[in-house]
């Protein structure tokens, strides 16, 4: 049976922690990974890739046997009824599978993305138990798992059409459902009376200054035509150009006047 898997690097840092014989506490699991590492990491690489562990919390006659690629080391904690070789072969097939989930996996990958890395391994071990060691099949159950999260994300229960809703409820609940959404006052027409209650004040007095103004500028044309009267004499530019120093007007006002009088005086 396998008691736990660890995978560390050169550092001691843990990157993946799966005991499957437990242990009580929290630091006693950190006692065992850092009696592991201590282990592991005092034997050079040309010794074999087992030893006999001392590792109390789990028991006696505990095997390690580990596998170093790069910056990390792949240790697995076997009983002494577990085949030292198949444990290898096991390990290989792990880093495989992981290689390629992620293409030319990394150190990185294992920090970013340890859900997949567990999914990978609950794949391979169960319970301390193996339960596949075909690299195929474990990734087309890898690719399957993407596939089912992919179509979980994609339906929401809020991206449901109308037409699904009411083969749910039924026509006569749909029917129901139609007829007190129609007694419900809509809150947009409610909003847009406020507005305009609220605006139309401003806009009387808008319409009161709008008639003030014209009533200022009638009157101011009425002075500047009485004025026209005595200038009868004066030609047509010379004319324009009294009106337009003697009236408070704009340019198309002084222009309107200057027509009226130009067409009575020709």
């Amino acid at each position: 049976m396998i008691k736990g898997i660890i995978i560390v690097n050169n550092h001691g840092k843990p990157r993946l922690v799966k005991f499957y014989h437990p242990v009580e506490s929290e630091q006693l699991q950190q006692s065992v990974i850092r009696r592991v590492f201590t282990q592991v990491s005092s034997r050079p690489d040309s010794f074999c890739n087992y030893l006999e562990g001392i590792v109390p919390e789990w028991g006696e006659n505990i095997k390690l046997i580990y596998r170093h690629y790069a910056t990390l080391y792949f240790v697995f904690a076997v009983d002494a009824q577990e085949s030292d070789l198949g444990i290898l072969d096991l390990i290989q097939v792990f880093v495989e599978a992981l290689d390629k989930c992620f293409e030319n996996v990394c150190e990185l990958d294992l920090i970013f993305h340890s859900d997949r890395v567990h999914y990978v391994l609950d794949e391979i071990v169960m319970g301390g138990m193996v339960l596949e060691t075909n690299i195929s099949a474990i990734l087309q159950s890898i690719k399957d798992q993407g596939k089912m999260a992919t179509e979980s994300l994609s339906k929401t229960d809020d991206s449901q059409s109308a037409s699904k809703i009411r083969e749910q409820l039924g026509d006569s609940k749909w029917i129901q459902m139609e007829d007190f959404l129609l007694l419900q006052p809509d809150p947009i027409k409610g909003l847009q009376k406020e507005f305009e209650d609220d605006v139309q004040p401003l806009r009387d007095v808008q319409t009161r200054m709008g008639q003030e103004i014209r009533i200022q500028r009638h009157q101011e044309n009425e002075v500047v035509l009485s004025k026209t009267d005595q200038a009868t004499s004066r030609s047509g530019t010379g004319m324009l150009l009294y009106l337009l120093k003697h009236s408070r007007q704009d340019l198309s006002d002084a222009t309107e006047i200057y027509l009226q009088v130009y067409g009575w005086c020709f």
